[in-house]
């Protein structure tokens, strides 16, 4: 359930990488980040 809201909620960010560079998904790399953010 809250996996899909913030899925649903960061869906909306264009990701402005280079394709051929890309080698996580955007959300996967927010996801982390927030997850560190929360950690401390």
């Amino acid at each position: 359930m809250y996996l899909e809201a913030f899925i649903t909620h960061f869906d909306e960010v264009t990701d402005a990488r280079q394709s051929a560079k890309v080698t996580y998904p955007l959300l996967d790399v927010i996801f982390i980040t927030l997850c560190g953010v929360i950690a401390g």
